[in-house]
């Protein structure tokens, strides 16, 4: 893509190394403090050239190994951009017990508990944001997080773009109501969500909806037998992993994507489904409530009865099958204002605020 388009950028390339052994968690934060060790030399080496004015950590989104370029940077003398981060959100465990187990809910104690000492704490975190000019924030929640325990203000940019698609008139009729959930299969994306929401149905509107589950993971065999057990399993067609391209044409055929994950950033398959005009259904929490709204789908308040609130709008869904004929109008507009080229103009307009450009 930098070769089409003429672009003068050179790309240096370092390796994460390391086996696939200490790639996994808690391991892989020793893994990636040590890559961004190397990255910080890189740097050191490339700004003593003196043809660089601006530092941009743009890495994974988590907050908390924040790296060492912006001490390097602090050196030269150049300014620093961090992010776009996030993850400082506490994981709603009440709400999610129901759906995640005892031995989910435990692990996300500790989690909130980890989270709720490193973001108030964490020397390297708070050196990192005093070193940054501007800190970009990749939700609404990150960004009043910041504010309320840094006093920092930060420019909110999704970390995840939509495409520009032709998706008119890609929807055969449907006898059914053609559903598509896409995610690893662990805790946190929360398949029994909808698992549970289906149970509230009766059979008769059971029988209209089909939903198909993309993706796998160390919890396939237990969600199968729940579906079993709760007497929905025969309207759920497990896809596993596929290629890319077949997983999106799946997605493209469905009337609705549900997202039920307690805990994402802005959710890359939601920006994908939007791209292909594909109304969602999520959770009100995280990125998400960020991009959607009622025009391009639903957003489900985290209560002690999310499954109903589902359910109802599943059956909502089957009586009235305009309404998602105009919602999927909707997300396709929508995602042509979310677009990656979008997102790169706000990204240029952060380095456009700092002194290198203003003293120009």
């Amino acid at each position: 893509e930098v070769k089409r388009l003429g672009l003068p950028v050179q790309f240096h390339y370092l390796p994460l190394g390391g086996s696939s052994t200490f790639h996994r968690w808690p391991l892989n934060y020793l893994i990636y403090n040590r890559w961004h060790v190397r990255a910080a030399r890189l740097v050191d080496s490339l700004l003593s050239t003196g043809q660089f004015q601006i530092v941009h950590l743009l890495n994974t989104v988590g907050y908390r190994l924040c790296g060492h370029s912006h001490k390097v940077a602090q050196k030269h003398g150049v300014e620093y951009v961090w992010g776009p981060i996030d993850g400082a959100s506490l994981f709603p465990i009440a709400q999610a017990r129901k759906y995640i187990g005892t031995k989910g809910a435990c692990y996300y104690a500790f989690y909130n508990l980890c989270n709720l000492l490193q973001f108030r704490f964490s020397s390297s975190f708070r050196k990192a944001l005093r070193n940054s000019r501007q800190v970009i924030s990749a939700t609404s929640d990150m960004q009043a997080l910041l504010k309320k325990q840094h006093g920092l203000d930060s420019v909110r940019i999704a970390e995840v773009g939509c495409t520009h698609e032709d998706v008119s008139d890609h929807r055969s009729a449907r006898q059914r109501l053609e559903i598509s959930w896409s995610g690893l299969h662990i805790h946190r994306k929360a398949l029994p969500v909808l698992l549970y929401a289906l149970k509230r149905l009766p059979q008769q509107k059971r029988d209209q909806i089909r939903v198909h589950v993309l993706g796998s993971g160390p919890l396939t065999g237990n969600w199968k037998k729940l579906a079993d057990h709760l007497g929905v399993g025969k309207g759920i067609v497990w896809h596993g992993w596929l290629p890319k391209d077949q997983a999106r044409e799946i997605v493209r055929q469905t009337q609705i994507f549900c997202q039920t994950s307690f805990r994402e950033v802005t959710s890359t398959v939601v920006a994908e489904a939007l791209s292909l005009g594909v109304p969602v259904l999520s959770l009100k929490c995280c990125g998400m409530k960020d991009l959607l709204n009622d025009q391009i789908g639903w957003l489900v308040e985290l209560d002690d009865d999310i499954d109903g609130r589902i359910a109802t709008i599943l059956d909502s869904a089957l009586e009235s099958p305009d309404t998602l004929e105009k919602k999927s109008q909707a997300a396709f507009q929508t995602a042509k204002y979310n677009t990656w080229e979008i997102l790169a103009d706000r990204v240029v307009g952060v380095y456009q605020s700092l002194s290198v450009f203003r003293n120009h």
